[in-house]
């Protein structure tokens, strides 16, 4: 999920509820709770969320989103990280504001934040807080089980083309972005570019049912892994499958 994204979900739950809440909360809940790749980056990692606590009172929108940028990029922390520290925050200062009314609004905040992560990066990924690394690129990148091979061939023999799809004669592929955990399985399975939506169901249900990936490793460690994998759509390969499988 881009930052302005990011943006525009806490804008209304989050923004108008720093106005509300005594500052020092929150830049002491995320600074005890991040860690960054040195005291030194970690001091200036801070700075950038002290600005951004500024930005947020000024309705300073899009420097708000250029300054997460910043702190993400320059690798004091990750998407996945960062997501979890808003959400910790928020659910800390919702434990030290006296007030039920804003209590509440906090509490909400951060259980609706961390219900977005989750699906942007799984449970396991969320569970693992902030010092956990989720990667796109690794030593060794993360495998299906039965192979590549064996796994296009599930794909194809599992597939229920929807029969819109067939109606229309639509074809092509759904591009997914999942998450390989260390221990094999996929999470937070989601499409980056779609082809029709019952064919990006449907794909999303192959991924999901799919067989177990060895997963990736980084340093001879396995890793949760971020990946890319088109699901193809191909009507003539469809009916191959479905002709074999009649015959058995």
């Amino acid at each position: 999920m881009h930052f302005s994204t990011f943006a525009n979900m806490l804008q209304v739950k989050f923004f108008i509820l720093i106005l509300l809440v005594p500052l020092p909360g929150f830049g002491q809940s995320i600074g005890t709770a991040l860690p960054g790749p040195g005291q030194a980056a970690s001091s200036q990692a801070m700075q950038h969320i002290d600005s951004v606590v500024v930005s947020f009172k000024q309705g300073k929108w899009q420097q708000v989103v250029a300054m997460f940028d910043s702190i993400v990029s320059n690798n004091y922390f990750t998407n996945n990280q960062l997501y979890y520290a808003v959400s910790q925050s928020l659910e800390h200062l919702s434990g030290t504001t006296p007030e039920p009314a804003k209590r509440d609004s906090l509490l909400e905040a951060s259980r609706e934040i961390y219900t977005e992560s989750v699906d942007e990066w799984g449970q396991q990924v969320m569970a693992g807080g902030v010092d956990l690394e989720v990667y796109s690129i690794t030593d060794k990148a993360p495998q299906p089980l039965p192979g590549m091979k064996k796994y296009n061939d599930y794909l194809i023999d599992n597939m229920n083309y929807p029969a819109s799809a067939l109606t229309t004669r639509t074809e092509g592929k759904v591009y997914l972005q999942f998450v390989v955990n260390r221990d094999g399985t996929v999470d937070a399975v989601k499409v980056q570019k779609g082809l029709s939506p019952d064919c990006d169901r449907e794909a999303i249900r192959l991924i999901k049912e799919g067989p177990r990936w060895r997963p990736g490793f980084q340093n001879d460690q396995p890793v949760f892994v971020r990946m890319v994998m088109p699901v193809v759509f191909n009507i003539r390969e469809y009916q191959r499958a479905l002709k074999v499988s009649n015959t058995h």
